[in-house]
């Protein structure tokens, strides 16, 4: 096979590598000025420690050389590093196990005329992949590629589109652009070494300087060599990574083609369209799992429930089906999406999916689309994998410890488990991103025409989406008209703007968006008003009333602890910086009354009832324990780490304990006016 590769990609490609030479190029010279340096600092060194008549010249002797070597310890430190496991939790498979796989594999390489893997691995993971071993001489040396494959991805694909993946796969081993990856790999490992992994490293270098004026004089020297070289390197670390990551979108796009050769247009489109569905699933299903097990219970086949979840979503989002496969469509895809603004993101290592299905399309190759029989079929014994990666979920002890969940009850305890996390469907999807109002409007009566599903249509819905993505785009682009950034042009309805033509299209913009909000608000209002009628023609004011009071009550609360944490937060920035004792100490006073007022919050938080019924008595604990603590934060000169990580801990957890809280009170209210007030 043989696919015509893009202008595009060749141009990248120069880019990537002439980049690549740069950066060596810069660096060797660096090396050696500071080589150069380092052995010059080592020959005047020795030049006093031989002549000296005054201890004093011997110690500026021995501290210039101390300083040298210090210089030669950061320019070569990069050579040491350790390498991380890639296959940590895969697991190898061979041909002998899984014959019917490996013939797929073989095929897809006879067709796409590349080599086979070295080896093969599977994963829990909805992905499939490449990788190879990125060493300092697999830049030097042919290094042959393994091939990942996500068992996620086999339980919610057929055999025809995972061979499209895998073809895409193998697309990227026929590229000797590939190659490319290994050289920036590489140099990024150089670069974040000597950029950011040195706070032990320049710690100790302080210590040494702070022993003596000789030593804080010379030593300096060394360090702002060191910062001109990490200043140097920041520069070629973004010229490498933009013209990469320009050069990995096209070698995506050349990857699609290879596949969409070997499957075709349709069951390629079909393939990616549902993979953010799949991934979903996949993620929905693993939260389900991690709630059982907060609750002492485990699993036996983890895939078996993902397989049904996707199914259970596909028909919640009303997608059609191929057999159990849900049918997703770009237009489907998008449907959530009203932006009209699109800015290129210089640092997207993939073409969007949208960008990517156009181009699958626009190749027009049409092929047999083959049966819908499940990927996992080309697997033996699947029910030993799926069982095998199911127990990566857990630890060893914890598989002895927990209690399985009878297969019968397991889609039961999912449908309940996604309720409690969702709205009703009778709104459609309306209250989503939107709240009911917290401001009253004034009652007006309403019509008795107006029901409770002319209410939430989805023309309503579509209202809703429409104004928010305007209100964002309004926000974008007036963040592109008056910060500081490099983004030099734009895209708003299919129109290209530079950067001074923003505030011109913020006017225009300003009054489209007053009118759709006028809209919404008064949708809203209308909204309100059903409810406060059918409460009264009902006979359940009172309780309705008072329920809409708690959840306004909830959101002014929820708004007090966002400013208290944020005020916590702010106090705290200055642990980010390197302090002396005694300024530190007065952070810390500045500090304390900031904490008082978040305590005090956190006081009134435990008095709820709400929050002693539905917040986890893990979270719980945490709190309680923060508020009681009276330690401090400093112990001599050193920080006391388990009551810091107490604070940090409680700050992080309070906004989402507020979120739990708001969205229990909001989902109750809902829940009342679709059970008690909806006809």
């Amino acid at each position: 096979m043989h696919i015509e590769v893009s202008s595009d990609f060749k141009k990248h490609t120069k880019r990537a590598v002439l980049a690549i030479v740069l950066f060596f190029v810069v660096f060797l010279l660096m090396i050696c000025l500071g080589l150069g340096i380092a052995f010059t600092m080592l020959y005047f060194a020795l030049f006093l420690s031989v002549n000296a008549h005054d201890y004093r010249v011997i110690l500026l002797g021995i501290t210039i050389a101390g300083s040298a070597v210090i210089l030669l310890i950061f320019l070569f430190k990069f050579m040491f590093q350790k390498s991380v496991s890639v296959t940590e939790g895969m697991i190898q498979i061979y041909p002998s196990q899984h014959p019917k796989l490996f013939k797929m594999i073989e095929e897809i390489a006879a067709e796409v005329k590349t080599d086979m893997p070295k080896k093969v691995f599977i994963s829990s993971q909805v992905n499939a992949s490449v990788f190879y071993n990125s060493s300092f001489w697999s830049m030097l040396m042919p290094v042959r590629k393994n091939l990942i494959i996500g068992y996620g991805l086999v339980n919610l694909t057929t055999e025809q589109e995972l061979k499209g993946i895998l073809a895409h796969e193998f697309g990227h081993f026929s590229q000797d652009s590939m190659k490319v990856g290994s050289y920036v790999y590489n140099c990024n490992r150089i670069v974040f070494n000597l950029v950011y992994e040195n706070s032990s490293f320049e710690n100790v270098v302080r210590k040494v300087s702070n022993l003596h004026l000789f030593f804080l004089v010379v030593v300096g020297f060394s360090l702002l060599i060191m910062r001109l070289y990490q200043f140097i390197l920041k520069g070629l670390y973004k010229v490498i990574n933009l013209t990469h990551l320009s050069l990995s979108r096209e070698m995506e796009f050349h990857a699609d083609a290879v596949a969409t050769n070997i499957v075709g247009s349709e069951i390629m489109g079909i393939t990616l369209a549902r993979l953010d569905l799949s991934d979903f699933a996949d993620q929905s299903s693993i939260d389900f799992l991690n709630s059982k097990y907060k609750q002492g219970f485990k699993f036996e086949n983890f895939y078996r429930i993902q397989s049904q979840v996707l199914k259970i979503l596909g028909e919640k989002k009303k997608h059609a089906f191929n057999d159990r496969f849900p049918i997703v469509t770009i237009d489907e895809i998008y449907s959530n999406n009203k932006s009209r603004l699109n800015i290129k993101d210089q640092w997207a290592s993939h073409p969007t999916m949208k960008e990517r299905i156009q181009a699958i399309n626009k190749l027009g190759i049409t092929k047999e689309l083959g049966s819908n029989i499940p990927a996992t079929h080309l697997f033996s014994d699947t029910k030993k994998i799926e069982e095998t990666l199911t127990k990566q979920f857990y630890k060893e002890h914890e598989l002895i410890d927990l209690k399985f969940i009878d297969i019968n009850d397991e889609m039961n305890l999912f449908s309940e488990y996604y309720q409690s996390l969702t709205f009703n469907s009778a709104y459609n999807g309306f209250f989503n991103s939107i709240n009911p109002v917290i401001e009253k409007p004034e009652y007006q009566p309403i019509s008795e025409e107006v029901t409770f599903d002319s209410l939430f249509t989805d023309e309503q819905v579509a209202m809703v989406k429409l104004y928010q993505a305007l209100d964002y785009d309004y926000r974008d682009i007036n963040f592109l008209a008056t910060e500081k950034h490099s983004i030099k042009t734009f895209d708003f309805d299919g129109v290209k703007y530079k950067k001074k033509q923003a505030s011109g299209l913020l006017d225009s913009l300003s009054k489209e968006k007053e009118a759709l909000k006028n809209k919404v608000n008064a949708h809203e209002a209308l909204i309100y008003n059903f409810f406060y009628q059918k409460a009264q023609q009902n006979n359940v004011f009172d309780d309705w009333n008072s329920r809409y009071d708690f959840y306004i009550e909830m959101d002014k609360f929820y708004d007090r602890g966002f400013e208290a944490t944020s005020k916590m937060e702010n106090a705290l920035s200055f642990m980010q910086e390197s302090l002396t004792l005694e300024v530190l100490q007065s952070n810390l006073r500045a500090l304390h009354p900031k904490e008082i007022e978040f305590k005090a919050h956190l006081i009134k938080l435990e008095e709820l009832e709400l929050y002693k019924n539905i917040i986890s008595e893990e979270q719980k604990k945490k709190v309680h324990d923060y508020i009681e603590n009276k330690s401090s934060y400093l112990i001599g000169e050193k920080w006391n780490e388990p009551v810091l990580n107490l604070l940090f801990e409680c700050i992080r957890l309070t906004p989402a304990i507020h979120s739990d809280l708001f969205f229990s009170v909001k989902k109750t209210l809902l829940d009342y006016q679709v059970n008690k007030l909806k006809k």
